[in-house]
């Protein structure tokens, strides 16, 4: 009975101490985070290739999203911000795959937008 007791009152003490436990980022923290995160996404430039996109970037889920010229690809830290990138093929020969060496021929500027689940 004591070890139930126990039990119970320990799970009590968690569920409490984790419910109190809500932080919320100071406005410093904030600033940093985004300047960090513009930093992040102003490195990116056309005349890139893939690869220092993916550095950054991974590309968007969605099933219109794939094998289109244009393709969305979003933050890796945070899945709500978004670019939509336009590629120039680095081989001709193989326009179909995603090379890492094709080159950003555009890029949008980042917006925000609800992350895409498969």
């Amino acid at each position: 009975m004591n070890k139930i007791l126990f039990l119970v009152s320990f799970l009590c003490i968690i569920s409490v101490g984790a419910a109190s436990y809500s932080k919320t980022c100071t406005p410093e923290e904030c600033n940093r985070c985004i300047s960090s995160a513009l930093n992040d996404l102003q490195s990116i430039k056309v005349g890139m290739t893939r690869q220092d996109l993916l550095n950054v970037f991974t590309a968007s889920s969605g099933f219109f999203n794939a094998n289109t010229p244009n393709r969305a690809y979003v933050y890796r830290r945070c899945h709500y911000i978004v670019v939509d990138v336009e590629f120039a093929p680095s081989d001709t020969s193989n326009t179909t795959a995603d090379n890492p060496k094709d080159i950003i021929k555009a890029i949008s500027r980042p917006y925000l937008s609800e992350p895409k689940y498969d």
